[in-house]
């Protein structure tokens, strides 16, 4: 089993995977929890991490001045579009997904 997280212990300074170098130095992740700045970054880690990717945490900056219910409906639009068969949860604005 292959696990990785990466903390963000301050809110403030909006630390994001590199999603590029992410995939290329950890090739074969089955589960990650990871602070992440777009839903473009979402979609081009899965497309890499394959069918190695079981679970991952994509863990959103919290800004006050984001409109909430319109950032959760485009999270909600492109985890419908995805191709594999998924499982997800919304939670205070991070992306819970378990792909089967």
């Amino acid at each position: 089993m292959y696990t990785l997280t990466i903390l963000q212990f301050d809110d403030q300074t909006n630390n994001f995977v590199h999603v590029e170098p992410f995939c290329t130095m950890f090739s074969r992740i089955e589960h990650a929890d990871l602070p992440i700045d777009t839903i473009e970054s979402c979609q081009y880690l899965i497309e890499r991490l394959g069918s190695d990717l079981i679970s991952i945490i994509f863990r959103f900056s919290n800004d006050a001045d984001e409109d909430d219910d319109e950032e959760e409906n485009e999270k909600i639009r492109w985890i419908e579009s995805l191709r594999v068969k998924q499982q997800y949860r919304l939670c205070d604005g991070d992306l819970y997904l378990w792909l089967h």
